[in-house]
């Protein structure tokens, strides 16, 4: 009744986990019937800006409704989001690290992927801002999973022989775009790498 002489649509509940891609997003939103399965994945990576938005949709709990919902004003509000958790005073500092904006939210979005503990983070970030300024290859599993179709499943050798960019065991430096949507401690992680004697790291469950 409150809903009806209100003329206010009833707000769904939708939370985006840190490091969802674009790809979860769309099922998200197809899951809570805002969408038809792929809508919202070809706005986000070609039609709404013309450019692929992949890292820049901030992860985070939003309050939406059936009547005004749109792919167009949801992409909107997540890059709204995205601009106001990472302020200019942040922006400015990533450019004053060296870094592009591009390249520290990609460099977030593989941690959010590859560590399971937040106080691993920083360590990290350090080992693999190290193999990027050496020229090394990154050789990190979650890029060349980012650009399969079934990201869960383990990977084969015929994975590593693949020529796409995403392959950071064969090709070096950052892959083309972000692999998901860091939060905003996984980007400070980034900003704020660990120095250390290490090259190489293990993430387990223990």
């Amino acid at each position: 009744m409150e809903i009806l002489t209100s003329g206010k649509s009833q707000q769904v509940k939708l939370t985006i986990p840190e490091g969802y891609a674009i790809r979860h997003i769309d099922t998200l939103l197809t899951e809570k019937s805002f969408i038809h399965q792929g809508e919202f994945e070809t706005c986000a990576k070609e039609t709404c800006k013309g450019k692929n938005l992949e890292g820049f949709l901030f992860p985070d709990t939003y309050f939406l409704d059936y009547g005004s919902f749109s792919v167009e004003s949801f992409s909107d509000l997540l890059l709204n989001t995205f601009d106001k958790k990472v302020s200019q005073e942040l922006k400015d500092e990533i450019l004053k690290s060296g870094r592009t904006i591009q390249e520290m939210v990609i460099m977030a979005s593989i941690l959010e992927k590859e560590v399971l503990h937040e106080e691993d983070l920083p360590i990290v970030s350090g080992i693999l801002w190290k193999r990027f300024d050496a020229k090394w290859g990154l050789d990190v599993d979650a890029t060349l999973l980012y650009d399969r179709e079934n990201n869960d499943r383990d990977i084969t050798h015929e994975d590593l022989q693949s020529s796409s960019p995403y392959n950071t065991r064969k090709w070096r430096g950052l892959p083309p775009t972000p692999i998901g949507n860091p939060g905003l401690k996984t980007i400070l992680a980034a900003l704020h790498p660990e120095k250390t004697d290490y090259w190489f790291y293990l993430s387990k469950s223990d």
